[in-house]
């Protein structure tokens, strides 16, 4: 059988046509007609017809009116499947399958065009082998099957209601109109600060650190610091206006994992203290400056 559509109107049209040719209704679209129950019928020797149906065409329709009751065979799915081993696999986040997933999932499957009315079963439990016996008032459809269940794994599609995602956004933002300065984030980011370690947790928990602050100790062990350790980056005490300039900028410690430094690295150190870039500086961003 290969009439099956994208509904069960066009479906019941083609069964219609194959039971009775030359009656040829397929002038008739779903949105002309509406449908009563069917009715179980005995074919006539000689004949393939099981069921009857009266289609109604809707009123306004501007070629067709009136009733008329047609004959035509309904799909046995048990012999439609005969010989399958029906099963799904879908994930649906829960070990109960409502009857509407069960339908979206089975009639992408197997290309029926099956809805929750033509059977009357309304879940169904992963693992577990069902009976499916259609209802006597299915269109399309009589018969029964057996199918089972086995919740697969979930597909990254539905475990991402949102692919567009934000993505990282730094300090001092992502957007360069007037030329890219210096992410801090990623210059300081790879080194273990653990030889000045003691230094760091003797400052205060937050200070604005000048230049001239910067020349005495403790700010000078960590200046000196930096200075050995990135000298392509020229380091001084310098207001941070000025290329390697770090004075005027404030020094904040953080205890990690923080909200406060999604960036830091929680996963390695327990603590880092940050120099942050303001509006004229020549970087922008943070220095992390992490330490155990």
């Amino acid at each position: 059988m290969s009439f099956f559509a994208d509904n069960q109107i066009d479906t019941l049209l083609g069964l219609i046509n194959q039971s009775n040719p030359g009656l040829q209704v397929a002038p008739l679209t779903p949105a002309m007609l509406r449908t009563l129950v069917p009715t179980a019928i005995t074919p006539v020797t000689g004949t393939i017809q099981d069921t009857s149906v009266r289609l109604m065409v809707l009123p306004g329709n501007a070629n067709y009116y009136g009733s008329d009751t047609v004959t035509y065979r309904r799909i046995n799915l048990a012999n439609f499947f005969r010989g399958m081993t029906l099963t799904l696999d879908n994930y649906v986040g829960s070990t109960t399958m409502s009857a509407a997933q069960f339908v979206a999932a089975f009639n992408a499957k197997y290309g029926t065009v099956l809805q929750t009315s033509d059977f009357t079963n309304t879940s169904f439990t992963s693992g577990t082998s069902y009976t499916v016996t259609l209802a006597s008032a299915s269109l399309c459809y009589n018969g029964s099957f057996t199918f089972k269940w086995t919740q697969g794994k979930e597909y990254v599609s539905q475990a991402i209601s949102n692919p567009a995602l934000v993505g990282k956004l730094y300090p001092g933002g992502n957007s360069f109109p007037n030329g890219r300065k210096p992410q801090g984030d990623f210059i300081t980011y790879g080194l273990d600060f653990a030889s000045i370690a003691s230094t760091l947790k003797g400052l205060s928990a937050s200070v604005t650190v000048t230049p001239s602050m910067w020349a005495s100790a403790p700010y000078s062990t960590i200046l000196s610091y930096l200075q050995q350790q990135f000298p392509s980056e020229n380091f001084s005490a310098s207001d941070s206006g000025t290329t390697g300039g770090l004075g005027n900028l404030v020094l904040t410690r953080y205890t990690l994992p923080s909200a406060a430094v999604p960036g830091a690295n929680s996963a390695k150190f327990a603590t880092v203290t940050t120099i942050a870039a303001v509006a004229g500086s020549w970087f922008q961003g943070l220095f992390y400056l992490h330490y155990n």
